[in-house]
């Protein structure tokens, strides 16, 4: 009687199984991990746009009223590039950074200095800063709006 040999070591099939598991959990890992930088991008660029469009409403909050209204009503030249209309002046700025969206030549922000109709003395700005970018393929947008006014400095009159 012949006696046969138990064959260590593993067959063919139990190989291939082991090849697909560890090559599934290998693309698992490569699309978390690219998943994770794409998300990161967008994070960067988001923070990038806030920090962009802060810096301009401070900008504005930080001038006058006066000059606000003189760029408005175009009695005083506003930065250039912009445009007036008598009720709103408006116009472009760079964000360093970012991607400007496909068909935009301008910079990624935008400025609207509007004047609100009915107002006390006409003196009640809405302002407006907009950052638009691409990041990772999509159209992002991040936006703030203010209001200026003379509220609290009005003219006292003496008797």
């Amino acid at each position: 009687m012949m006696k046969t040999r138990k064959k260590s070591g593993f067959s063919l099939l139990e190989l291939m199984i082991a090849g697909v598991v560890l090559a599934l959990g290998l693309l698992t890992s490569i699309t978390v991990t690219l998943n994770a930088a794409a998300l990161e991008r967008t994070n960067t660029d988001r923070d990038t746009a806030k920090d962009a469009a802060k810096l301009q409403m401070q900008g504005l909050k930080g001038r006058g009223l006066v000059t606000l209204l003189e760029w408005i009503d175009g009695t005083q030249t506003p930065p250039a590039g912009w445009t007036a209309d008598g009720t709103t002046v408006q116009g472009p700025f760079e964000v360093y950074g970012l991607k400007e969206q496909t068909g935009d030549t301008d910079g990624c922000g935008w400025v609207q200095i509007t004047k609100r109709a009915g107002a006390v003395n006409d003196n009640l700005l809405d302002l407006t800063v907009r950052v638009e970018w691409e990041t990772n393929g999509r159209d992002m947008a991040y936006e703030l709006n203010s209001m200026k006014s003379d509220r609290g400095k009005r003219w006292e009159t003496s008797q």
